[in-house]
């Protein structure tokens, strides 16, 4: 495995579902040479997210940068199929609150089907994972401050939704990429009406993306059933949100500008 310049990996089991995660942690350059204490990014899906903000100057600069991931396995003699499905399975588990609906996949083995849904909809305890485990850890070993903010697209930007509604207190901002927030997708049709009675009565920062070439062919009229879900929770009393459909990107070319432009949109709100 090549190690990045400034980082570090800290493998950890969960106390609250015995999975086994990877932390992916990039320092400020000049960390080591001052005695600053730094706001803390928390990013998911790191295979992906970390890549995107480990080199991007005004984020390492002001941000120390942990990614939660799980704990990378010998894909070696799996193929494509194969590496997927364990995705699927460790996402739909840790990132969902409700088990999804089996009549969304396509393309995919009975059993397989059987396998993610029985999993998926545990959220909450990997919400108690990272609030007793994860961030205790980073604020033990590193000089942090309180500001905190989660990053997570599409199942990854679902969670960020369940802890911006049931678990708000150890962070203060919450940047959702084009989350899946079609009812379709879950077996419980009334999600966000039971989980907006228990949001936080302390101010929260919360951006959503959506990109606008987004699709599913499953949904119509896509853009605009997310952008509904979104503006159903950024209006929310206690919350400075906003709701922005980035022209011309679609599910995954949506991430890059969505954390520029979401970084940008808290750092304007908290000056």
């Amino acid at each position: 495995m090549i190690t990045l310049p400034y980082t570090e990996i800290i493998d950890l089991k969960s106390n609250y579902n015995e999975a086994d995660y990877s932390l992916f942690i990039r320092l400020p350059n000049e960390y080591k040479t001052n005695n600053k204490s730094y706001p803390t990014l928390f990013l998911l899906d790191p295979q992906y997210l970390f890549s995107v903000c480990y080199g991007v100057q005004r984020i390492y600069e002001n941000y120390i940068i942990v990614g939660i991931g799980h704990k990378v396995l010998d894909f070696k003699y799996l193929d494509q199929k194969a590496r997927g499905n364990i995705i699927e399975i460790n996402r739909d588990r840790d990132f969902l609150p409700w088990k999804v609906n089996k009549n969304i996949f396509t393309g995919v083995s009975e059993v397989e089907i059987n396998e993610i849904v029985s999993t998926s909809g545990q959220a909450e305890k990997f919400s108690q994972f990272i609030n007793h485990q994860v961030i205790p850890l980073i604020d033990q070993k590193l000089r942090t401050t309180e500001e905190r903010t989660l990053i997570g697209h599409s199942f990854g930007g679902v969670f960020v939704s369940f802890m911006l509604f049931c678990h708000p207190e150890n962070f203060t901002k919450f940047l959702a990429i084009t989350p899946v927030l079609a009812s379709e997708y879950y077996q419980e049709k009334k999600m966000f009406e039971a989980l907006k009675k228990k949001i936080s009565d302390t101010k929260k920062f919360a951006y959503f993306s959506i990109g606008g070439e987004e699709k599913d062919d499953r949904i119509n009229n896509y853009v605009e059933v997310l952008e509904k879900a979104c503006l159903g929770i950024a209006e929310l009393s206690n919350i400075v949100g906003k709701v922005e459909i980035i022209a011309e990107e679609n599910h995954v070319s949506v991430v890059t500008p969505s954390i520029w432009r979401g970084l940008k949109f808290f750092d304007m709100n908290l000056s």
